[in-house]
């Protein structure tokens, strides 16, 4: 199974978006093993355009464009959402800590008093 990360298909997009103006040879010797999917994806012009009609140097389209810039946000807020969730866990163990911590503490305090107070008791 292809995971986001090994997508070709991404890779194509993020190197096309690097390079502006590139020739048919420019991305088939950036990625020789895809020759079959970026054959396809030219001659349906789906998502590299054509800078000009004369010319042989293409583009990416402005649909796929816009899809990687939605693909790159969404990363962006997969990995804001992991760390906003590790804060909160680092927050939640913090608070329980401190809660235990106090109980401990007020019970221990609770005992020397009750333990001044009988002594006071008893010395009456």
């Amino acid at each position: 199974m292809l995971t986001t990360k090994n997508d070709v298909y991404v890779k194509i997009l993020k190197w096309a978006k690097e390079n502006p103006e590139f020739s048919f040879d420019d991305i088939q010797k950036a990625f020789p093993d895809q020759k079959g999917l970026i054959i396809k994806t030219m001659e349906k012009g789906q998502v590299f355009i054509r800078i000009s009609s004369n010319s042989d140097k293409y583009m990416l389209d402005f649909e796929s464009r816009f899809k990687l810039l939605e693909y790159e946000e969404l990363n962006e807020a997969r990995q804001s959402s992991k760390r906003a969730m590790t804060i909160a866990i680092i927050s939640i163990l913090l608070t329980l800590f401190s809660i235990i911590y106090s109980i401990i503490f007020i019970s221990e305090v609770e005992v020397v008093n009750l333990g001044k107070v009988v002594k006071s008791i008893q010395m009456k």
